[in-house]
């Protein structure tokens, strides 16, 4: 593979993350460092990109990756390059998530079997100088007194932060997903891991596509957007005048926010080496031009 077109991409990488670690020879590793206690010997179900939706009106979700068990513990590993004020309450919904797929119609709650969210962060969103920090429902007048309701939180942060306590594989993965490099047995093996997916020209070409269709969504939320930004103006009763400029700045600004779009997925296809051919035709097919149109940005 050319490294000159193509972008290397890393672990921390949501895509390769995700590619890599749903594989059981991976992601084993991490799971009984993580939980020596736990019975972790065979993995019934590995997907990557699962999605759940209950219900056509209620918010679905889509793991990066999800682990179930023979004994049907479960959990859900999550690469989070950026911190949003949200991940607490999205690790909450999660977990409401991943039981409405063990308990079935008829099954008792004794059936619910341990789930763990763990979010892996390249940044520490408590500010606490910690690598791990686990979250379980304790009894708020007497923390001894834990609520055995099966389920755990845990947030790992691949940055610096307090080593101590936690097992070396652990600290070694947080620092192959923060620098890069190979220290043991397991970050080797992630690392050709990393380098196979990166080699594939499958996922190179699945990647592409997710790439140009996320910069052709964010084009279209932005159309949206500004679209919505205009009628509120409209509703709030707008003078005339003011309000022939709002829609020449909305015309506007839709065009940009395409633009924009546009010339970022030329740009990302030129690094993967594409002729201009292909990539006329990815532009023509992912934001509706004709192919004159598509030259133009080329």
């Amino acid at each position: 593979m050319n490294r000159n077109h193509w972008e290397y991409l890393p672990l921390s990488n949501s895509f390769i993350f995700n590619k890599v670690m749903s594989q059981p020879e991976n992601v084993m590793p991490l799971l009984r460092a993580l939980f020596p206690g736990a019975d972790i010997k065979t993995i019934r179900t590995a997907d990557y990109e699962k999605v759940m939706e209950t219900a056509p009106d209620i918010h679905g979700v889509r793991f990066d990756v999800y682990i179930v068990m023979d004994n049907q513990e479960t959990y859900v590993l999550e690469m989070q390059v950026e911190l949003y004020d949200d991940i607490p309450l999205r690790s909450r919904y999660y977990a409401s998530m991943t039981d409405e797929e063990i308990l079935f119609r008829g099954e008792s709650y004794s059936s619910l079997a341990p789930v763990c969210i763990i979010f892996i962060c390249l940044k520490d969103l408590f500010n606490g100088g910690r690598r791990l920090y686990t979250f379980r429902n304790l009894c708020v007048e007497n923390h001894a007194i834990h609520l055995p309701d099966r389920s755990s939180r845990l947030f790992l942060i691949a940055a610096d932060g307090e080593r101590q306590g936690l097992n070396d594989l652990v600290n070694r993965f947080l620092d192959y997903i923060q620098d890069g490099k190979v220290r043991d047995a397991y970050t080797l093996q992630l690392d050709k891991a990393v380098r196979k997916a990166n080699d594939s020209p499958e996922n190179r070409r699945y990647y592409m596509r997710y790439i140009a269709e996320l910069n052709h969504a964010r084009a279209v939320a932005r159309e949206e957007g500004l679209r919505e930004g205009m009628l509120e103006g409209e509703r709030r009763g707008e003078q005339k005048g003011v309000r022939k400029g709002v829609r020449k700045g909305v015309r506007k600004g839709k065009l940009l926010g395409i633009h924009e779009g546009i010339q970022n997925t030329v740009a990302i296809l030129r690094r993967m080496s594409m002729s201009d051919e292909r990539i006329c035709e990815e532009l023509c097919t992912q934001f509706h031009l004709t192919p004159d149109q598509a030259q133009k940005y080329l």
